[in-house]
């Protein structure tokens, strides 16, 4: 079964859903990959509202909730309900309950034109506060595109939660598989200035390359 996401920010106390909808695109959503790469609307329209504005983010997934496992299977499995907390970034309530179960949302509509999305992205850094560290996205947006031509986003992937459980996640045999949602739930906001002392993250082991097999697909017949 597919697995879907939508984002949600912490806005002061309460968790809200950000959804992008227009005439041209409709709703946007849905899997994890079909609309993570780079340029997507919804990737771009976050980015803008996090201009200088710093919210703590999950992408969150409709099979990431924690309650999925009961209190019995949590005390009589404890070891193997904490790894797949751990594996896949499962979520509380509160979180879930605000991407899946509630109408408080932040909608944003905004399309730009290709040069809108250039003079946007050109020296802008994706900023995670808590972990103190940042990427420069032009300049990830060109390491991490595939022999299709198109860039997986670093925004989604790092902050997803529940990833690995369903069809149109990224898989666990591309690059970087362990880092999806290593961020998830910090503080993230985008900017042009380059916060002093952070750590630029533009390197492998944050790079989201869809399709770049890195490991065998188990099962397969396949050298790679």
């Amino acid at each position: 079964m597919g697995q879907y996401y939508n984002p949600v920010v912490k806005d002061g106390n309460k968790w809200r859903r950000i959804c992008f909808s227009n005439d041209e695109y409709g709703f946007i959503g849905w899997k994890l990959m079909e609309h993570s790469d780079c340029r997507n609307p919804l990737i771009l329209n976050i980015e803008k509202y996090l201009l200088n504005n710093p919210l703590p983010l999950v992408w969150c997934g409709d099979y990431s909730n924690a309650s999925q496992y009961d209190e019995e299977y949590r005390k009589n499995f404890a070891e193997e309900y904490e790894q797949s907390v751990k594996e896949h970034h499962l979520v509380e309530d509160d979180i879930y309950e605000a991407a899946w179960g509630s109408t408080y949302e932040i909608p944003l509509s905004e399309v730009m034109s290709d040069e809108e999305e250039e003079k946007f992205l050109t020296g802008l850094f994706l900023i995670n506060d808590t972990k103190k560290s940042y990427i420069p996205l032009k300049e990830y947006e060109e390491a991490a595109r595939n022999t299709y031509g198109y860039s997986t986003s670093p925004l989604s992937l790092l902050t997803a939660a529940g990833n690995g459980q369903g069809g149109g996640d990224y898989h666990e045999t591309y690059p970087n598989y362990d880092m999806v949602g290593y961020w998830m739930g910090d503080t993230i906001r985008t900017s042009y200035e380059l916060p002093e002392g952070y750590t630029n993250c533009l390197n492998n082991d944050y790079i989201f390359v869809e399709g770049k097999l890195v490991k065998e697909p188990e099962g397969w017949d396949f050298e790679i």
